[in-house]
């Protein structure tokens, strides 16, 4: 069975690439939606519902299988409408879902009940399970519990090489330091530099707006001033809490020192003509990106900065015997490095620190590593641009596989590979 229909080219099938890089966390409102283009859309019976019958799904052809399929809100789906003190959920026939099983599933996803719009995938492995608009009017997404995990990992498994870059991204942020003027590209590598050496968010200036916290990129001209030990960072971040650092590069004190001549708000504002114009988070992701050659973004400083405090934390010691004693070191490891870095322990854990570090110190590995002389990379990394602890995290990772097979047979890599596709498909169809 073959179906085809008409809807606006929709930005989750680009946003699902970048998330799966990590640019953004998978639960974030949706970024300004790029411009709608039509194209036409086929749909199989191996990736789409194509039949719907009585009071639930029944897909046609469809073998039971767990394995992740990519899924988008211009499909068919279930929507959701207000009866009474609970909700009801319209199926695409105009029919009501009566299947206790499925309504079990739907409810399951806990979309607030404050969404309005409420999109529900129709496939219980669908990668993207419900879309629904906030009482902000932002697009929220909530995705399978496997596309979390399979995006975790994949961020993981980039870590490494993002480490192994800092050594040119380095050498290339000191260089236009030197340079003169201020220019958007020096304004920039000030950001990334303070980025390297704090780990704190970058922060944007619409959370300035709404939520009255700063970021790297966001900060007024008053969150910096000159003290004895050095320049001083102090401003209120997510959640409310303070961050406070004090930065004694030579070259960042100078570019802040003629940044805070300028006329404005903003710390960090560059020339665009005859104004000045403040840099947002995506100036440095896109320069980021341009300097390096990949899709390196500003959080992986502040992924890479959480687990090299952590596996310093917890390989000062060998493993204490007991599982008790284990979690209890891991527990204040994880404590400490929140911290530092302003995080909950258990966002922290989840989403900062590698789980090879864990893995390491449990087998002993960490402590041998990070007690022992720093291995040296190729001539050619620029070893002496990476910190002694940092090569040691590097030669940590990389000796301990990061996947095991999964019951679902779907990997990070498989799983890009069917975005990539839908997108190549869709392309080639509206030619």
């Amino acid at each position: 069975m073959h179906l085809s229909y008409w809807f606006p080219q929709h930005s989750q099938i680009f946003m699902a690439r970048e998330q799966v890089a990590g640019d953004m966390p998978l639960d974030a409102p949706s970024p300004k939606l790029r411009e709608y283009q039509p194209y036409r859309f086929d749909l199989h019976d191996h990736a789409a519902l194509c039949t719907v019958k009585g009071n639930g799904p029944t897909h046609a052809k469809e073998k039971p299988s767990m394995a992740l399929v990519f899924t988008h809100d211009g499909m068919p789906g279930y929507h959701r409408t207000r009866a009474g003190r609970g909700f009801s959920y319209q199926m695409p026939n105009g029919g009501l879902l009566t299947d206790k099983g499925e309504r079990a599933r739907l409810t399951s996803l806990a979309v607030p009940p404050a969404y309005e719009g409420v999109w529900i995938c129709m496939r219980e492995n669908g990668h993207l399970q419900a879309t629904g608009l906030d009482q902000r009017g932002r697009k929220q997404y909530r995705y399978h519990p496997e596309w979390h995990r399979l995006a975790g990992d994949r961020k993981f498994l980039q870590l490494t090489e993002f480490a192994k870059a800092l050594p040119s991204i380095r050498r290339k942020v000191r260089s236009v330091l030197n340079d003169e003027g201020l220019e958007r590209s020096r304004i920039i590598a000030g950001i990334v530099t303070l980025l390297d050496q704090t780990g704190y968010r970058i922060g944007n200036h619409r959370y300035v707006q709404q939520n009255h916290s700063f970021g790297l990129a966001s900060l007024l001209t008053r969150h910096a001033r000159e003290t004895e030990d050095g320049l001083l960072l102090r401003f209120k971040g997510k959640a409310g809490k303070e961050h406070r650092a004090t930065i004694n590069d030579a070259q960042v004190i100078a570019l802040v020192e003629e940044l805070q001549e300028l006329p404005g708000q903003y710390l960090f504002c560059y020339r665009d003509g005859r104004r000045w114009k403040p840099v947002e988070s995506g100036d440095v992701n896109e320069w980021l990106k341009e300097i390096s050659g990949s899709d390196i973004t500003a959080k992986q400083f502040r992924t890479w900065r959480a687990t090299v405090m952590c596996a310093r934390e917890l390989g000062r010691e060998p493993p204490p015997e007991g599982e008790t004693a284990m979690k209890r070191a891991e527990t204040i490891a994880i404590r400490t490095t929140a911290e530092r870095l302003h995080h909950t322990p258990a966002t922290c854990r989840s989403y900062y620190i590698h789980p090879a570090i864990f893995r390491a110190f449990r087998s002993g590995d960490l402590h041998r590593r990070m007690n022992s002389p720093a291995p040296r990379l190729r001539k050619s990394d620029g070893s002496a641009l990476l910190h002694a602890d940092e090569r040691r995290v590097i030669a940590t990772i990389e000796a301990i596989p990061l996947f095991r097979k999964r019951a679902s047979g779907t990997t990070p890599e498989k799983l890009e590979h069917v975005l990539r596709g839908s997108l190549e498909k869709n392309n080639r169809s509206h030619r």
